[in-house]
């Protein structure tokens, strides 16, 4: 997911 590679931090709270 590149969305993922964009903020790994902030992405944490859209595998919730």
């Amino acid at each position: 997911a590149p969305l993922n590679k964009r903020s790994h931090r902030t992405n944490s709270r859209w595998l919730s």
